[in-house]
């Protein structure tokens, strides 16, 4: 990866002042896929592109490990939209590397909600 993809990997997201959505996506460049599933709440939910949901961190860590291997997230933008249920959504917008390519997309819904668990 050269240079600016590498800084545009690591820099803040636009529009998002929650630490805890910059570290999930340093983490899942980083691959590691335990420290990303740990900051789901024991029963998560991560709803990843063209499947089914995936509940709980053990499930989550090991469809990233089966799936996410190589993976760089590059966050550009994000937004927060009140759901109006006591969960916040925040909405990543940026590009997304992988073996197969290069595309640009959404990332990730993130959401926590008023107790600080955390859904992807």
């Amino acid at each position: 990866m050269d240079n600016t993809l590498e800084r545009r990997s690591q820099a803040h997201i636009r529009g998002i002042n929650e630490p805890v959505i910059d570290r999930y996506f340093t983490e899942l460049n980083k691959g590691d896929f335990i420290s990303v599933s740990e900051m789901f709440s024991p029963e998560g939910l991560l709803y990843p592109p063209f499947e089914k949901e995936i509940c709980g961190r053990d499930l989550i860590a090991s469809y990233l490990q089966s799936e996410a291997k190589g993976i760089k997230v590059l966050p550009e933008f994000g937004m927060l939209k009140d759901s109006g249920d006591g969960f916040n959504t925040y909405q990543v917008m940026g590009i997304v590397k992988t073996s197969f390519f290069c595309s640009q997309c959404l990332l990730a819904h993130p959401t926590q909600s008023s107790k600080g668990n955390y859904v992807g």
